[in-house]
């Protein structure tokens, strides 16, 4: 028999090659695809939510997991985040404030907070929206980069820009602390706007709120001259802010707010915005305020609301007539200011200056429109007292939708024990219209 070749013999054992051959790649596709699953899922390990950069020393961060599945809107949060500390931070992702979507964003964040998250300071009810630091958010702006606000710097009073000190200390309100120390907040501020209000009674106020009064002055006596802020101290960091709606804070949570709890007293210190800002129709208006301390609003280069809690600035520069005159909240009205005119579309300069007292500080800003398209409601307030003067929910000033603000709650009208005659019940933030009045474009 003829002896069979070497390539015979492979051909005739093709199909025993065959399945050896098969065998062999299945093994190997095997192997890598599990190498493949373990590569790609020791990868998704490692991708976790960062949170943004830890806060500086002597703050409190509470940490907010995201999520696991993806999903294209702002997610529903329905538990309240709370928290006892007063420079708390909530550690959520970094929201742009000229991005398109903060409005929706920020409206899903706050809504899951309540009124448990916000308003107090000097009251003592909680943790003031300083505390809410969503995205840099503080009662008095924005940290970071922000757009469309008015910039605001604070000064201290009590130094130099280099630091030295000037004829305005921390000592107080009065000269003889010994005579008010019985007193309560409310007899204590009361008997300081008396001593403010008599020339002949002003020598028992320190020598600090005398002079505080007389920067702020001249301040406005010169059609806002900041050359005159620049001679004292200001905080590094500015803040941005869109609406000034500030519930009942102490004036150490506004220098937590700037960053300088640390450089300075809380005493004798204000805060001054300014930038521009665009009318979204054209009419009439006028700012309605309620504030401790000093509010004032120069508007297109005029003085246009000017409002002080103790008679010591003078708001001579504003140049109110009898009409249009401030009136005090004492008389059932907030007070208002002048009326200004505007054009559609047209960008205007504007500048707020706020100043708090021994109180603390709480600022309402709202604008009226002479002829709205909408009539005004009238507050829960007026169910309380009918006759008292119709007080009407007036919008918020705002320059950017979304932005929160503090929830009305209708003050108790029962006395606390021992209630003069003529106690009144105290709201903390006045009741504002269901919709803001936005001074920009959106």
């Amino acid at each position: 028999m003829k002896k069979k070749t070497l390539l015979q013999r492979l051909l005739e054992g093709r199909s025993t090659f065959f399945l050896l051959s098969l065998l062999l790649h299945i093994v190997l596709l095997g192997g890598a695809t599990i190498l493949v699953v373990q590569v790609v899922q020791g990868r998704k390990e490692k991708l976790k939510f960062t949170a943004p950069p830890p806060s500086p020393p002597g703050t409190s961060e509470y940490k907010v997991k995201p999520a696991k599945k993806k999903t294209a809107a702002a997610p529903t949060i329905s538990k309240r985040i709370t928290s006892t500390a007063v420079n708390a931070n909530v550690a959520l992702p970094t929201m742009e404030m000229n991005s398109s979507s903060m409005p929706n964003m920020m409206a899903s964040v706050m809504s899951g907070l309540g009124s448990d998250g916000l308003g107090a300071g000097a009251s003592g009810v909680g943790a003031g929206m300083v505390s809410m630091q969503v995205s840099g958010m503080t009662a008095f702006g924005f940290r970071g980069s922000a757009t469309g606000g008015l910039t605001g710097h604070l000064y201290d009073l009590k130094q130099t820009a280099d630091k030295k000190s000037t004829d305005i200390k921390d000592d107080g309100f009065v000269k003889d602390p010994k005579a008010i120390a019985s007193m309560n907040s409310f007899e204590k501020w009361m008997h300081i706007y008396k001593l403010a209000s008599n020339r002949n009674m002003q020598y028992q106020l320190t020598d600090s709120v005398l002079n505080h009064a007389r920067v702020l002055t001249q301040f406005f006596d010169s059609n806002w001259d900041e050359h005159i802020l620049k001679h004292y101290y200001q905080a590094r960091q500015p803040l941005t802010a869109y609406q000034w709606f500030i519930p009942s804070v102490s004036p150490s949570d506004a220098l937590k707010a700037f960053g300088v709890e640390k450089e300075m007293q809380p005493s004798h210190f204000i805060v001054h915005y300014k930038g521009m800002v665009t009318a979204p129709k054209s009419g009439m208006f006028r700012f309605i305020g309620r504030q401790t301390g000093v509010l004032a609003v120069r508007f297109d280069g005029r003085n246009v609301f000017g409002n002080a809690s103790l008679p010591l600035v003078s708001m001579k520069s504003f140049e109110f007539n009898d009409l249009d005159k401030p009136k005090t909240y004492s008389s059932g009205w907030y007070p208002h200011g002048q009326w200004f005119s505007v054009e559609a579309d047209k960008k205007y300069p504007m500048e707020i200056l706020l100043d708090c007292d021994a109180g603390g500080m709480t600022c309402a800003l709202m604008i009226e429109e002479q002829n709205p398209s909408t009539t005004y409601l009238k507050r829960q307030w007026c169910e309380l007292y009918p006759k008292d003067p119709i007080l009407i929910r007036y919008p918020i000033f705002a320059l950017k939708k979304g932005i929160p603000a503090e929830p009305y709650e209708l003050p108790s009208t029962t006395p606390p024990s021992g209630a003069p005659p003529t106690w009144r019940p105290f709201e903390k933030i006045p009741e504002a219209a269901p919709e803001p009045l936005i001074f920009n474009k959106n």
